[in-house]
């Protein structure tokens, strides 16, 4: 999406001052670069450059599109526009300057060196403080394009709006996500696709007794248990009665994140062959954390010794040790990223 519209210098009409900045588009090198600065005075050389630049085909007079609603007032052309179109290009401009303060933060940012995502998940691990993290995560995902489709729009909402504050939701979600990349996982669309279900594949919970939330999980009855999974299926009906646009891989993986590749999931009993590595990583993070949480036994375990028991097929019960060779030999991976 470009970030820009041309107009044409007689548009502005007899306007000497406005509160847009006007950019020259050099059609040669195809930069864009600062001609006026907003309520600046439009002098006569100034008006004359331009001209000059426009006649003479070397270029082209450009706004920022942030800035059309605002362009299109002082011109006076706002009230030949429908309503509808009013407002989808205010949603547009939202979401172009959201992006435009990430990329500017960014920028300032690729000059501070940050620590390796190493030592920075061994500091979360002894500090029980998972935030840096987070904070990290959220800086990539917000940095994804905005034209690649409304679920990876969704993640860099996702990740603007709820990734800033530590909570298991959000530590899944960091994981995840650098996890995927480990795992070679690094097209915006499938992270983006990970990234949705992380944060909505546990939405049905609300429908489910918090008895069987939060009991021990590995105490809690056969009719308990299928109550439990139930909310996989109550997180899909609350998306489809939303109205919320995700991809079809979105919606598996929400589907398929409590499964397990030799078949012993829930509440589908699908095997590996009907899984994808995303789902599998899903399921293998979202299980560590919450082990780790202490929302399986009732006890709060490191996240490293949950880890490394898996590692060893350690039969703690509760614990699931059971992964594809596509996840078992990377498991230990997840604590240094």
């Amino acid at each position: 999406m470009r970030a820009y519209f041309f107009i044409k210098l007689s548009s502005l009409k007899d306007i000497k001052t406005f509160p847009f900045s006007l950019y020259v588009y050099n059609l040669k090198d195809k930069t864009y670069n600062l001609s006026l600065k907003a309520n600046t005075p439009l002098t006569n050389d100034s008006y004359e450059l331009l001209r000059y630049i426009e006649d003479s085909n070397k270029g082209k007079i450009a706004v920022k599109l942030s800035q059309r609603m605002t362009y299109l007032a002082t011109v006076g052309e706002l009230d030949k526009i429908e309503p509808r179109v009013i407002e989808e290009t205010k949603q547009k401009i939202e979401i172009l300057k959201e992006y435009e303060d990430i990329i500017e933060e960014q920028r300032i940012s690729e000059h501070i060196a940050l620590p390796p995502l190493r030592s920075m998940v061994s500091k979360a691990i002894d500090k029980d403080d998972f935030l840096p993290i987070i904070l990290r995560a959220q800086k990539e995902i917000m940095l994804f394009s905005i034209d690649i489709s409304h679920t990876v729009s969704l993640a860099r909402h996702f990740a603007g709006v709820h990734m800033n504050k530590d909570n298991l939701t959000n530590r899944i979600v960091a994981l995840s996500y650098f996890f995927a990349k480990k795992m070679m996982i690094d097209n915006p669309q499938d992270l983006a696709d990970l990234v949705c279900a992380s944060f909505l594949a546990n939405i049905g919970l609300t429908q489910i007794s918090p008895n069987i939330i939060h009991g021990n999980q590995t105490e809690i009855t056969h009719d308990q248990r299928e109550q439990y999974y139930k909310h996989v299926k109550f997180s899909r009906m609350f998306i489809d009665q939303s109205g919320i646009k995700l991809s079809e891989e979105c919606k598996k993986l929400i589907d398929t994140h409590h499964e397990k590749y030799d078949g012993s999931g829930m509440p589908d009993q699908i095997s590996q062959a009907g899984l994808g590595l995303s789902s599998e990583i899903l399921e293998f993070v979202s299980h560590i954390m919450e082990f780790s949480y202490g929302l399986i036994t009732g006890e709060k375990t490191s996240l490293s010794s949950v880890v490394y028991m898996i590692d060893a097929g350690a039969g703690v019960s509760g614990l699931n040790v059971n992964y594809s060779g596509r996840i078992k030999p990377h498991v230990t991976s997840i604590l240094s990223l």
